[in-house]
């Protein structure tokens, strides 16, 4: 599957190059890109196609099942390349002509899986320059690894093993308990992916590779649309770069404006999954967006009469808004979904959230919270020269406590049957 995209990709881009009619061009640019969202199509949608083709035409007898593997990120491979393509037909860079640098591009192993979506005039140069071994890509290498684990082990896992019981037991548990591993879910999500990142990051920079940031900081932002410039960047640059400005962005009145928005957080849904409720969580983003653009006068006011108040104030209801929604990526069906929201908003009961305590889960959870907040913190004045880490007992002491307590906790979430792959290998 692999090699068919870079052959696939790689020739399209030889024959951009060569041919010069601007009808040649698009037919060939065309045909690469159908060839690769069709076998996207295959492998991911083809099934839900076949069930919502079902429901909709009310169809006799079960739906149409094809057991078939997802190969391993195709989403993201299938994006890159498209990218590739289009950049080279649109003159913005030149196409590779030397097969295995390409081939490398496509299938570089640190974020071939799960990202970032690099761009190939960014990581191209890169992987043909000559190597040079720096002090400085090791030093931030082993802090981008190890605060991936971290985020990885000490946020992500020991937070799912509380999100999947009680996920799975949502018609038993509690509103508050749901609301509770609502928001633990949207922590889980964000130190799995973008621990996954960082160690993306970390294992290209001991490879002399630096690769783009795909998460800053983003349930700090203030706005929908400041989330979206810090949540999975690479993925929100290439709706932007490939979709929204082609579709005429904000230059072709407000109306088209809206509509390249849900169109963009449509596919965004359906990007992440083959089933209504992602495409449900992408519209909903949308929505959202419209509707702070609709409100930016009134928000502009606001922020010139109260400043500070106006961000603290933004940044909470993003972070509430936000996390809620996140119920629709969790939920295995639009069902479950609201089954979830109405519970939440309608099961008060304390007493049957009182368990939370009494689990084995509880005194890890807040020891581990509390290493890991502390440890990221420092982690960055971890020096790995060798004339100066020799010399730096603190060094040495905060990297053993983030080794040991990595290897302690990844054992505990293990026993209780947690930890595993990164969610966003499913994509």
């Amino acid at each position: 599957m692999l090699l068919g995209y870079i052959l696939v990709s790689y020739f399209v881009g030889l024959g951009l190059s060569k041919i010069k009619a601007k009808g040649g061009r698009i037919a060939l640019l065309v045909v690469g890109i159908v060839a690769e969202l069709s076998c996207l199509f295959v492998f991911k949608y083809a099934n839900f196609a076949f069930s919502l083709a079902h429901e909709v035409f009310r169809m006799e007898g079960e739906a149409l099942y094809w057991r078939i593997a997802l190969p391993l990120g195709i989403s993201f491979f299938t994006f890159q390349t498209i990218a590739y393509m289009v950049d080279v037909y649109r003159g913005e860079m030149e196409a590779e002509r030397n097969f295995f640098y390409y081939a490398l591009f496509v299938s570089f192993f640190p974020q071939l899986v799960a990202g970032p979506i690099e761009s190939a005039s960014h990581l191209l140069p890169q992987l043909k320059a000559k190597a040079i071994a720096k002090g400085e890509n090791f030093t931030l290498g082993i802090q981008y690894v190890l605060r991936g684990y971290m985020k990885k082990i000490l946020i992500a896992d020991l937070l799912g093993v509380f999100v999947d019981a009680t996920f799975g037991g949502a018609l038993e548990a509690s509103g508050w308990t749901l609301l509770l591993a609502t928001f633990a879910f949207g922590l889980q999500i964000y130190g799995d992916f973008s621990g996954y990142s960082d160690i993306a990051l970390g294992i290209g920079r001991l490879l002399g590779i630096e690769l783009m940031e795909n998460f800053d900081r983003p349930y700090l932002s203030s706005g929908f649309g400041e989330f979206w410039r810090r949540w999975h960047i690479s993925l929100n640059r290439f709706f932007v770069k490939y979709l929204y400005i082609p579709l005429g962005g904000s230059q072709r009145g407000r109306i088209r404006k809206y509509l390249a928005i849900l169109l963009v957080f449509f596919c965004s849904g359906l990007w992440h999954g083959a089933n209504l409720t992602f495409l449900l969580w992408g519209l909903f983003h949308g929505v959202l967006l419209i509707g702070e653009d609709l409100l930016s006068p009134l928000l502009e006011k606001g922020k010139e009469s109260h400043p500070r108040l106006m961000k603290v104030a933004g940044i909470v209801v993003t972070y509430l808004i936000v996390n809620l929604l996140w119920v629709f990526f969790r939920a295995q069906s639009v069902g479950e979904a609201f089954l979830i929201y109405g519970r939440i908003f309608s099961s008060f009961a304390v007493g049957s959230s009182s368990f939370l305590l009494a689990t084995p889960l509880y005194l890890p959870l807040a020891l581990c919270a509390i290493a890991a907040l502390c440890l990221l913190y420092y982690l960055p004045k971890i020096s790995f020269r060798a004339e100066e880490f020799a010399s730096s007992l603190r060094s040495s002491l905060i990297l053993l406590a983030a080794v040991g307590v990595l290897i302690f906790v990844a054992g505990y979430v293990a026993s209780l049957g947690g930890g595993g792959a990164f969610i966003y290998f499913q994509f």
